[in-house]
């Protein structure tokens, strides 16, 4: 494959990466389907998807773990088209129908208030996560200790019309939403055989986005106070503060003890009594939405609580429906490409514990864990040398330096959630599949939320654990867990892989490597003891460091790229520069290095440079370049360029002559 992406018609030490990735567009062109940048790591990611796909499609196994049967009765219930075709909008109606019915689908003459009040009703969604609307409850870490929960009383999810502003204007957007819930509506009184008067569907509309809108500046207002009002309290105490603002009209009474006791009430472990303490997010947002509610006749309330369930379920029943939302929320320049393929959007739905194990095993093995921590083990070693032999960095500054990267710790290919299958075998304990895709759904909803409540009486490390997806090619710095993550799909990537000489799998993967972890030198990370940032530091250290650091501000901005990359240019530097000293050193314990078939030509140094460059080979579209423009991102091609041009090994390499393109007589080093 690396003969395949290199074009030897460009003269290395003029343009590498025109060298190293002139084929990558001609022999890996872009996909159709794919609508923004297209490199190794985005090829591997989509090599992998369809994998897990067909792995889906596959028949059960009794060898399949408990998660992965599960995952493979949705994918199947959610790419029965014909089956959730059939059943149209009717699983919406029996919900709401359950719940008393939806206001909006009976005339004005017929509806009455008795027996619908908005406060059961609301209750009832409370159970099903991202369902609430008025206001939500979530099980969190308590900020205050490190070993417990506590329930966090927050603002509802962003609704459907919310989404829509932040494409469209007001104006337009309120345009759009009227015609969608009118077009919803429409589809309900078909579906139902019922008929209902246009006037009053008309003025239901009008009142339930009214009504939607003054809710929607109350969270603004609220995102955008300066000063934060979270505070905690009791049970008791927050429905003494909620009553002190209400108006005592019928539909602004909340009974908060009641509703969480009933939010609670499945599980055995967990007592609410009125001095259960809670984590308030905001203060004023209880009095705003008391007066709200208390101006609002309870039937606009119902209509849009009804409203949040139904707008958030719709792309769970019918391809009309799917569509009709997709469009509302797209942009108006969004390419209609956008929309994934079904299978796609089936998977992308499951949790995935059962697949991602499954790959795991696949894929992983004892011996290509071992190759990636030795390289990281080796990356380390050097940047502590180099760190040592600093001339600009002070004696303090050098002992915490060390104790960071002393402290780093490798999380390689399996986050510790996946070494054992007894681990995920109960994780889908309590959920029920059936056939019916929205069912799998809803009960889904109810299943996560009941997930999340659970923890309250729990030990907070108990669910504490890494969140980087297996299956996504990455490696990445977790600050929290003071951790390197590199996923076992990264190490699924063409380029890394025991069997491949020593020079690729450094070429590829130490750069990377080395750039995250001196990272972390001047950031605060988790160790045993305090080490100040050096972003704290006063005195000589920032101006011996400005000083090291002016010629790659220069260097870069000649060619116009923002002062903002600095950073991030200083690191590509750093981390070629430590992860050629590493697999120097490696190298010293191998006799011979092997060779590819098709690289013969190539010395082994070479080989390393060319597999340093392989990974920034891309395509990328014009709307993909303008959100990265290279006043705030460093092109890729210059990643390449620029950093291969301060370095004396790379010149040596390919025995480039003074002052080419690629061995300027000034070099920028730190």
């Amino acid at each position: 494959m690396m003969s395949l992406l290199m074009n030897k018609s460009f003269n290395p030490c003029d343009d590498f990466y025109g060298y190293v990735c002139g084929g990558w567009e001609t022999n890996y062109p872009m996909p159709s389907n794919v609508h923004d940048v297209w490199n190794v790591d985005v090829m591997t990611d989509t090599k992998t998807l369809l994998e897990i796909r067909e792995m889906l499609e596959e028949d059960d196994s009794s060898s399949d773990s408990t998660p992965l049967k599960f995952e493979k009765w949705w994918y199947q219930a959610c790419m029965d088209i014909d089956k959730i075709e059939g059943a149209g909008i009717r699983p919406l109606e029996e919900i709401v129908n359950f719940l008393g019915g939806w206001p909006m689908l009976v005339n004005s003459s017929d509806w009455t208030d008795e027996y619908h009040d908005w406060q059961s009703i609301h209750s009832y969604y409370l159970s099903f996560r991202g369902l609430a609307s008025i206001f939500d409850f979530r099980v969190e870490e308590d900020p205050r200790t490190n070993n417990k929960n506590i329930i966090n009383l927050i603002k509802p999810s962003d609704s459907l019309y919310e989404k829509l502003l932040k494409n469209q204007d007001e104006v337009r957007a309120t345009q759009k939403y009227t015609d969608f819930i009118k077009t919803v509506v429409m589809a309900f009184e078909s579906s139902m055989n019922i008929f209902l008067l246009e006037d009053h569907v008309n003025k239901d509309i009008s009142d339930l986005i009214t009504f939607e809108k003054a809710l929607h500046q109350i969270k603004v207002s609220e995102s955008e106070a300066m000063e934060s009002t979270r505070f905690y309290t009791s049970i008791e105490s927050l429905q003494n503060i909620y009553d002190q603002e209400n108006k005592w009209k019928a539909t602004s009474k909340i009974d908060w003890f009641a509703t969480l006791k009933d939010l609670f009430r499945d599980f055995e472990d967990v007592f609410i009594d009125p001095s259960e303490e809670l984590l308030v997010d905001t203060n004023s947002y209880l009095r705003k939405i008391s007066d709200l509610l208390g101006d609002t006749p309870n039937k606009v309330i119902v209509n849009y609580v009804h409203w949040k369930f139904i707008s958030t379920s719709l792309p769970f029943t019918t391809e009309e429906m799917r569509e009709l939302t997709q469009a509302l929320t797209s942009k108006d320049d969004e390419e209609s490409g956008d929309i994934k393929e079904r299978w796609e959007i089936c998977m992308k739905e499951l949790t995935g514990v059962g697949y991602k194990y499954e790959f795991i095993q696949r894929h992983f093995s004892e011996e290509i864990q071992k190759m990636a921590e030795d390289i990281a083990d080796e990356t380390r070693s050097e940047l502590l040398d180099d760190i040592e032999h600093s001339n600009w960095l002070d004696d303090d500054l050098k002992e915490e330096a060390r104790i960071k990267l002393r402290a780093l710790k490798w999380n390689i290919g399996v986050p510790t959630f996946y070494t054992k299958r007894e681990n995920i075998e109960h994780f889908y304990d309590g959920l029920e599949v059936t056939t019916s895709y929205f069912d799998n759904v809803h009960l889904a909803r109810a299943y996560l939320t009941n997930k999340y409540l659970q923890r309250l009486r729990r030990h907070r490390s108990a669910h504490k654990r890494l969140r980087v997806c297996p299956t996504l090619a990455k490696t990445i710095f977790d600050p929290s867990f003071n951790t390197l993550v590199m996923t076992v799909n990264q190490l699924n990537v063409p380029f890394i892989h025991p069997s491949l000489p020593l020079p690729i799998n450094y070429g590829y993967m130490a750069p990377t490597v080395a750039r995250l972890i001196s990272r972390t030198i001047e950031k605060e990370v988790n160790t045993n003891q305090h080490v100040t940032p050096w972003s704290s530091y006063f005195g000589e250290i920032p101006k011996r460091y400005a000083a090291k650091t002016s010629c790659f501000l220069e260097q870069y901005n000649n060619h116009s790229i923002g002062p903002q990359t600095l950073d991030d240019n200083i690191y590509d530097w750093i981390g070629l520069t430590v992860a050629y000293q590493a697999y120097q050193q490696e190298s010293t314990r191998h006799d011979s290095v092997d060779k590819l078939p098709d690289m013969d030509d190539f010395s082994a140094d070479q080989i390393f440079f060319i597999s340093f460059a392989l990974k920034y080979c891309q395509s990328a579209t014009p709307k993909y370049l303008h959100e990265h423009e290279p006043r705030l991102c460093t092109p890729n091609d210059f990643k390449v360029i620029l950093t291969l041009s301060n370095s004396e090994a790379f010149a040596k390499a390919f025995d480039c002559p003074l002052n080419s393109p690629m061995n300027p007589q000034v070099k920028c080093t730190l």
